[in-house]
Parts: C-alpha cells; sequence; structure tokens
C-alpha cells in the first residue's frame, strides 16, 4: 500500500517536470519568434525609410537644380538625379547594416543632397553660387541637432563649430594668399563641410584635407597634359606649312619680289575690300560702284586689329585689346579658369561621413 502510494508521487512529479519543460519550451518558442518578428519588422522599417531617403534626396535636388539654373549656372537635372541616388543608395546601406549609429543618417544624407549639384556647378561652370552654399548652413546644422538631440550629445554640436572654424578658416587663409587658385564659393562650401568633419573628429578633417588635395593634384595634372597634347596638335600643320604661305606672314610685293626691311609693305587691294573695313577711303568719301578696284592703300589699313588708315586717322579697332573669347567655362574671371577644387572637397567629406573610422564616435563600438 505504501509502495503503491509512493508510486502515484513519483508519477506526478515526473508529470509536472514534463508540463514544466514543456511551459518552458512554449516559451522560448514564443521568444524567439517574437524575436525573429522584431528583426524583420526591424529590417522592413529601415529599408522603408532608405528608400523615403531615396525619394525625398531625388525630389529636394530637383529644386537645388532649378535655383542654380536661376542663378546662371545650370547642370544636368538627369545627372544630379543620378548621382545623388547612387549615393544615397550607398547611405541607406550603410544604414541598414548598422555601421554607424542610427542618429547619425541625416548629417549623410544632407551631405549628398547639397554637395552633388554643387559639385557639378563647379566642374562645369567654375562657380558655387551661394543661392546654394549659403542655404547649406542651416540646413546642415539642423541635421547635426537632430543628430545630437537623438543620441549624438552637445559634443557632436560643439565639434562641428570648432570644424566650421578650422577647415573653413585654413580654405580662408588660402585664399587670401592665393586668390588665383581657390575661390570665395570654395571657402564657404569649406565651413559647411567643416562641421560634418568636426563632428566626426579631428582626424576625419586630417584625413579630408588631404584627400581633397591630392583629388585636386591628380584633376590638375591630368588637365596640365591635355592642354599640352592639345597645344601639340595646333603646332603639327603649321609645321608642315608650304613655303608659298609665308607671304602672308612677312608681306610680299604685287610683282612677286618680296619686300625688304627697309621698304614699307605696301599690297594692291581693290576699293571694295578696303571700304568694308574701314568705311571709307583716304580722301573721306565713300567709294562709289563706278570707280576703278585698284586703289593702293598701305596693308596696314587692311589689318583688322587696328594701326592707322590711310588719311592719318586711327583706325576703330586698337591692336592688342580685343577680348578673350567668353564660350569657355572660364567666361568672365581668371580665377575660374583653374581646377575646381569643390567637387574634391565634397567627395573627401562624404567619404569620411558615409565610411566614418572607428574613432569617430558615430561607429557604434
Amino acid at each position: 500500500m505504501a509502495q503503491a502510494g509512493g508510486d502515484g508521487v513519483a508519477a506526478q512529479a515526473v508529470r509536472a517536470a514534463r508540463s514544466g519543460e514543456s511551459r518552458r519550451f512554449s516559451a522560448r518558442v514564443v521568444h524567439s519568434r517574437q524575436t525573429r518578428l522584431g528583426v524583420v519588422a526591424g529590417r522592413c522599417e529601415r529599408g522603408c525609410m532608405s528608400w523615403g531617403m531615396v525619394v525625398a534626396g531625388g525630389a529636394v535636388v530637383l529644386l537645388l537644380v532649378w535655383l542654380l539654373r536661376r542663378a546662371g549656372a545650370p547642370v544636368s537635372p538627369v545627372v544630379a538625379v543620378a548621382v545623388v541616388v547612387a549615393a544615397l543608395l550607398v547611405v541607406g546601406w550603410r544604414w541598414r547594416e548598422g555601421r554607424w549609429a542610427e542618429w547619425w543618417w541625416p548629417v549623410p544624407w544632407v551631405l549628398t543632397v547639397v554637395g552633388v549639384p554643387l559639385g557639378l556647378a563647379d566642374v562645369r561652370h567654375r562657380r558655387l553660387p551661394d543661392v546654394v552654399t549659403l542655404p547649406a548652413y542651416p540646413a546642415m546644422a539642423t541635421a547635426l541637432t537632430v543628430a545630437a538631440v537623438s543620441g549624438g550629445g552637445v559634443t557632436l554640436l560643439a565639434g562641428a563649430a570648432a570644424g566650421v572654424l578650422v577647415f573653413g578658416g585654413v580654405h580662408l587663409v588660402v585664399h587670401r594668399v592665393e586668390p588665383a587658385r581657390l575661390g570665395a564659393g570654395d571657402v564657404k562650401l569649406a565651413g559647411v563641410l567643416g562641421a560634418v568633419l568636426g563632428a566626426l573628429g579631428w582626424a576625419s578633417v586630417a584625413v579630408a584635407a588631404v584627400v581633397a588635395a591630392g583629388l585636386s593634384a591628380v584633376v590638375a595634372v591630368g588637365a596640365q597634359v591635355r592642354a599640352i597634347a592639345r597645344r601639340a596638335r595646333r603646332a603639327e600643320p603649321a609645321s608642315g606649312r608650304p613655303a608659298s604661305a609665308a607671304p602672308s606672314e612677312g608681306g610680299s610685293r604685287a610683282g612677286g619680289r618680296p619686300a625688304s626691311a627697309g621698304e614699307p609693305n605696301r599690297t594692291f587691294r581693290p576699293a571694295s575690300a578696303a571700304t568694308s573695313e574701314g568705311g571709307s577711303r583716304a580722301g573721306g568719301g565713300s567709294a562709289s560702284a563706278g570707280e576703278p578696284n585698284d586703289v593702293l592703300r598701305p596693308a596696314s589699313a587692311a589689318s583688322p586689329n587696328g594701326g592707322s588708315r590711310a588719311g592719318g586717322r586711327p583706325a576703330s579697332v586698337t591692336a592688342g585689346t580685343s577680348s578673350p573669347p567668353r564660350d569657355g567655362p572660364c567666361p568672365h574671371r581668371a580665377i575660374r579658369c583653374g581646377v575646381p577644387h569643390g567637387p574634391a572637397l565634397v567627395v573627401a567629406a562624404w567619404m569620411c561621413a558615409v565610411f566614418p573610422g572607428l574613432g569617430s564616435g558615430v561607429v557604434p563600438s
């Protein structure tokens, strides 16, 4: 009887243990399912937000392209949107993979959206218009403030302010010393980028400065090589000209005998050709259609760049004062004809912001 009672107690204990294990197993299953669902939901949320970044960036860059067009520095909207979308896809990928803190994403987003159209404008027009450069300051300040409130802390804002002063100040000094090498627009852009680099740390400031200088040097060497090759191609036809073309430069008499150094360089020209440049003959009257066409005029009066007319009056065009062509990328400032430094600054700052180092403070430990 006692043995039967003991067996019943043991059976109850076994059943209780089994029921407890089943409950614990059920709890583990439920927890793992909830964890997997949370991970999937988090990934979906990050994916939706990253695509939202791309769409919003494309819309904002179209507005900036329109502003650049109004400022006289138009860029291709297709190229601008394509570059911004590609860069924001990289930003979204880095954010989804958790390569840096979640609160950092507004900073590289603003940097990409503002920096790409400015870089394209600098490449094409050698200009960084204030209509985009100056509003970039409050936009970047807002992004850094959001990042600081979300988890970056006050040290993030302090580093950004120091970066503006140091990075922008160095470029300002270079602009004062060598204004032909660095424009005022580059200085303004350097202030915006210095805020990003200062928030990342002083190592990022140094790396960005070195990378930007290296990229600009490579572009300058490439431009110099292209200029030398272009001059060489232009010199080839001139060196292979026949000797019969020489009288066009040195001048020859009408009878074929070359003029000596002490004799006046005179040539026979039709009166119609003479009046097409000077507007009147040596006597001051206009040439009529019935007068002879063999009027003897000094060659200097027929030159398009000036000298004096046969009557002693100066020509309407003064020699050596013709304005340079205005159809290139440097229409009205000599400073624009140098190598653009803005794109190199944007690329260097973007690389530091999207691929920060371990000591930057935005990479999770």
